[in-house]
């Protein structure tokens, strides 16, 4: 369980299979968030476009091919992170019913636990903010995206706006539920992190 949540986090550090070797989930998501209001550029110019002014954000960003497009490495490593929190949630649920486990242990396990329902909160919470109709836009109505709570890695249908932003603050708040106030190590989510 704690290799698998380190996997977790460590997705987000990953390549997207088939996308170029900057098409990480971080890398991805900031872009998308930061770049495609226009008021920034690229550090260094886009493979090709040596001695040509910067790329306009918005060309690149929101272009129509998947391979040109950072949202489309935002939607699988959410997918994917998603499955892989949900299926560590539900290891942790049946390691915590078993008798030998002992209180040490089993404060270690509400831990990564914590750690994975906060995981998935922020996978779903960043995937609304570029995959979504705002909240106050007919939320019960519009789609949010996609949450495969059994761990099957089924397709399954998008949620409604206010379906998902449901399940996001229930995540968060079982979140801060099993997750201790502090941590030593800061490269992992606390108490917190979950309300904030």
């Amino acid at each position: 369980l704690v290799n698998a949540t380190s996997g977790a986090y460590a997705l987000m550090h990953a390549q997207t299979g088939g996308f170029g070797i900057s098409n990480t989930y971080y890398l991805s998501y900031y872009s998308i968030s930061e770049l495609s209001g226009n008021n920034g550029v690229f550090a260094e110019p886009f493979e090709g476009r040596e001695g040509l002014p910067p790329a306009d954000a918005h060309f690149h960003l929101l272009s129509y091919g998947l391979p040109d497009s950072y949202a489309g490495v935002v939607w699988v490593k959410m997918n994917q992170i998603m499955l892989y929190a949900t299926k560590n949630i539900i290891a942790a649920d049946k390691l915590l019913v078993d008798p030998l486990m002992t209180d040490a242990d089993k404060a270690n396990i509400l831990r990564l636990r914590g750690e994975n329902y906060f995981l998935r909160g922020v996978m779903a919470h960043n995937a609304m903010n570029v995959f979504a109709r705002p909240y106050w836009d007919e939320p019960s109505q519009n789609l949010g995206i996609p949450f495969d709570l059994s761990g099957q890695g089924e397709l399954v249908a998008r949620s409604t706006v206010a379906d998902s932003y449901e399940q996001i603050v229930s995540d968060f708040k079982n979140a801060a539920a099993d997750l201790p106030d502090e941590l030593s190590n800061r490269t992992y989510a606390n108490k917190p992190a979950a309300f904030a």
